[in-house]
């Protein structure tokens, strides 16, 4: 997928609980399933668009938690992170990263959109970018916490196609591999402030 285009469709029966809450790569237990999901007893012929944004090149899925939705693609020279709302897709804020990339290794067909899924945990939000570097972000405001790389250790920590890894979270850690075609490491940081807590590798 070279470009990227958001959109909502909806019939008369939700498709989510109370709260939506889709915190990253197969939703909140990794595994694909929602079980809040009604099955409509007959399905409607044509689905209806709710709404419908361009938000830039990428692979990484949205992510859907409670009335926002989440996406973090590439414009230009620029990786951005949106939130949207959930019911009218209208911007509630965008935070951009000047993110200039060299893309090769094979990669050239895929662009240079990021290629790793966002993921959320209490309030914040952890996206990859192309080129290696992890940023967290306040979901409610856009306001970059924090962010980390291993430019300096590994010149530079992404592969020459891009980082194509995504971040998890466990409990108070998030956990994120770093490193280019030759080597590489798993980082686990302090989803607080950032601080290195473990590696290896």
């Amino acid at each position: 997928m070279r470009f990227l285009l958001l959109a909502l469709l909806t019939w008369t029966v939700p498709t989510f609980g109370a709260e939506a809450f889709w915190p990253g790569w197969l939703g909140p237990n990794r595994d694909g399933w929602v079980g809040t999901f009604k099955a409509p007893k007959t399905w409607p012929a044509k689905l209806q668009t709710a709404w419908r944004i361009k938000v830039g090149e990428g692979y990484g899925t949205p992510l859907v938690i409670g009335d926002r939705v989440f996406q973090h693609a590439r414009l230009g020279e620029k990786e951005v992170v949106w939130a949207l709302d959930l019911k009218t897709g209208r911007k509630v804020w965008q935070t951009y990263f000047e993110t200039p990339f060299k893309i090769g290794g094979g990669g050239e067909k895929h662009g240079k959109g990021p290629k790793a899924n966002p993921a959320y945990a209490n309030g914040r939000l952890f996206v990859m970018s192309i080129a290696g570097r992890l940023s967290a972000l306040d979901a409610a405001e856009g306001k970059v916490l924090w962010r980390a790389d291993y430019d300096s250790k590994f010149q530079p920590s992404h592969p020459r196609w891009g980082m194509c890894s995504s971040p998890v979270v466990d409990a108070n850690r998030v956990i994120a591999h770093f490193g280019n075609d030759e080597s590489g490491l798993l980082a686990a940081f302090d989803v607080r402030n950032g601080k290195e807590i473990w590696t290896q590798g």
